[in-house]
């Protein structure tokens, strides 16, 4: 969907509605979007650079300065989709499973969960470091 393959929600696959497909995501400075980019192969994708930069023939994107406004964004409208931290999915918006050749019960698809994600099961989702001045100090 972000690299404009899919234009209305009855162009993918299982689901149905004639609506425009209306993506929501991050604004260039976000680390979660470079995350999205990055694992979802979208950083080398041309029809995906066209969007973002709002020279797409029809796509664009709405670029949020948070997770909470993206989360926002998707819970108020239907026919949105975007991206956001894990701690961001709530009652108020579904997330996609996804599909793992190698998943801790087998191939399948699996659903966006801390489990899911610690496992490797989730594959969209990036590591975090805790760092702080005295553990850097003694490292040396």
């Amino acid at each position: 969907m972000f690299n404009g393959t899919y234009r209305y929600w009855d162009d993918v696959p299982g689901c149905s509605g004639s609506e425009e497909i209306i993506l929501v995501g991050r604004d260039s400075a976000s680390g979660t979007r470079a995350s999205f980019e990055e694992i979802t192969g979208l950083e080398d994708d041309s029809d995906y650079s066209d969007i973002v930069s709002g020279t797409h023939s029809w796509q664009t994107i709405a670029e949020l300065n948070s997770n909470g406004a993206v989360h926002d964004s998707v819970a108020t409208d239907d026919d949105a989709i975007g991206y956001v931290g894990l701690g961001y999915v709530d009652s108020e918006v579904d997330s996609i499973d996804l599909w793992s050749d190698t998943g801790a019960s087998g191939p399948g698809f699996y659903q966006a969960t801390a489990e899911n994600v610690k496992n490797g099961d989730y594959a969209l989702a990036r590591k975090l470091y805790l760092v702080y001045k005295s553990l850097l100090q003694n490292m040396k």
